[in-house]
């Protein structure tokens, strides 16, 4: 397929998200290394604490289920906001931000740009992360795209959502009276390849998010390595779910909306 990009996407984050065994050290010690080698591109920091609970079931008859509360130190840093980055006359205004914890590594964007930039911050934050804390593999490595679309802010109220986007994406709306709706959530997991080594979690629903006053459709993509991997094939992986991940929008949405998103095809 030929490849596109919109001059008015409507990417609302995009996340990677790395998960690894448990490094005890980022919950025990400050991460003062691991800022060092952030702080330029996210000098915001904060630190908080995160509770994970777990149902154990008792390995002997007539016993109860326990309840294992588990808590961990998140540590998040931050870009400055685009109002405070255009003061300064500093590049940032993304809404990147990087959370760490004992178990998983997410660097989240909440603007959109190019792949080459997103993918610029996510070299140097998996480089200083293996340089600190030098994980023993990465148990799963996932990018995940989700793109909010607002028929009002893209001037096609009047027009049904079975008209934006293809049959196998919004097929339940054709014939349909839109406003008897009362809610749409599809949900399917797939194999990539066929060795088996990646998987894609496709979910599109209606409803309304922060910051929205209409009903939106909500097309959430997300691609992920279905085995453990070494760390130094993480950028690596990445790239190849970016690979995955390119030509959505043109699987998905009709040729009218395509427009309504500035569809630019880029020629090698």
């Amino acid at each position: 397929m030929s490849k596109y990009t919109y001059t008015n996407n409507q990417i609302k984050n995009v996340l990677l998200r790395l998960s690894y065994p448990t490094i005890l050290k980022i919950d025990t010690e400050p991460p003062v290394a691991f800022q060092e080698e952030v702080k330029n591109s996210f000098p915001e920091y904060q630190v908080s604490g995160q509770q994970k609970n777990e149902i154990v079931l008792p390995g002997q008859l007539n016993a109860l289920p326990v309840m294992k509360v588990e808590k961990s130190r998140l540590h998040t840093f931050s870009e400055e906001s685009a109002d405070v980055a255009r003061a300064a006359g500093i590049s940032g205004g993304n809404g990147g931000q990087i959370s760490l914890s004992n178990e998983e590594l997410i660097l989240r964007f909440s603007r959109y740009s190019t792949w080459s930039e997103f993918k610029g911050h996510a070299e140097n934050i998996v480089r200083a992360f293996l340089k600190i804390y030098q994980p023993a593999l990465f148990k799963q490595i996932s990018l995940r795209y989700i793109n909010i679309f607002n028929r009002k802010d893209l001037d096609l109220e009047s027009h049904n959502w079975s008209e934006l986007f293809t049959d196998k994406i919004a097929g339940y709306f054709i014939n349909c009276d839109e406003d008897k709706v009362g809610s749409y959530n599809q949900e399917i997991v797939m194999q990539l390849d066929d060795a088996k080594e990646h998987l894609a979690r496709y979910k599109h629903l209606l409803g309304r998010v922060r910051g929205e006053t209409e009903t939106c459709f909500i097309l959430d993509a997300e691609y992920m390595t279905a085995k453990p991997c070494a760390p130094s094939r993480g950028m690596n992986e990445l790239e190849a779910l970016h690979g995955f991940a390119e030509n959505i929008i043109e699987r998905c949405a009709s040729k009218l909306l395509r427009e309504k998103l500035g569809e630019v095809e880029q020629h090698e």
